[in-house]
């Protein structure tokens, strides 16, 4: 059964090897796949036309409520600011 789930991936991840958009490193179970430089370019030119996003971090707009019963805001993730 493994050989029958395998054998699609091995020739899709060749076909993308084939195709510049991953570089194989190693051999046999040891063999690693990794974005090509144009890969990258490409995913960079995407990021960059993206327009940011409202929030970065969840965790930062946490931080800055306030928890109900509570009266000082949130400092950090999991701790509070006696202040």
């Amino acid at each position: 059964m493994l050989d029958t789930v395998q054998a699609p991936v091995r020739r899709d991840l060749r076909a993308l090897t084939d195709a510049g958009l991953l570089d194989a490193a190693g051999a046999g179970r040891g063999r690693t796949y990794h974005g090509s430089p144009d890969l990258r370019a490409l995913w960079a030119d995407i990021r960059s036309s993206r327009p940011p996003k409202a929030v970065d971090d969840p965790h930062e707009t946490l931080a800055q409520q306030q928890l109900p019963g509570i009266d000082a805001p949130l400092a950090r993730r999991g701790t509070l600011d006696p202040a």
